[in-house]
């Protein structure tokens, strides 16, 4: 057999949509030490999920810590970073005119990527995450 992966087939439309298309680039995966110029090199960062049990979104956050503002699906675990930062957009799942127009208004909220990334790391940051995790493991201490 062949290697499989998380999510495999869910590209596989993606990839045959963006087949030719010369404003389409696959980057394939990216590696760790490259993920930062990554984030420099995009404007948005789209989570266009239709799973209604996505939960919390780990690549929203770190997009926003890089200061690029997100698109996001509004599914509960999925529109969470958009909602408590105000750094981008969410829009009606499975809606592509509604996705479209969220694409196109997250340019005009000219957010600062610098600006978005202090609220990101003020909300979801190193020091933020351990210390919600401390206040966790104290609450269960407690009862």
């Amino acid at each position: 057999g062949g290697l499989l992966l998380a999510g495999a087939s869910a590209l596989t439309d993606p990839r045959r949509a963006a087949q030719g298309d010369p404003r389409v680039v696959l980057l394939g995966r990216i590696s760790d030490d490259q993920i930062a110029d990554f984030y420099e090199s995009i404007d948005v960062f789209c989570v266009p999920s239709t799973n209604s049990f996505a939960a919390f979104g780990i690549v929203q956050a770190a997009a926003m810590l890089a200061g690029v503002p997100v698109v996001a699906a509004d599914l509960p675990g999925v529109r969470t970073v958009v909602q408590s930062t105000g750094g981008g957009l969410c829009f009606e799942t499975g809606d592509v005119r509604s996705l479209a127009d969220a694409l196109t208004q997250v340019r005009d909220l000219e957010l600062d990527r610098d600006s978005l990334a202090a609220v990101a790391t003020q909300r979801y940051g190193v020091a933020e995450s351990l210390n919600q995790y401390s206040l966790l493991l104290d609450d269960l201490d407690n009862r």
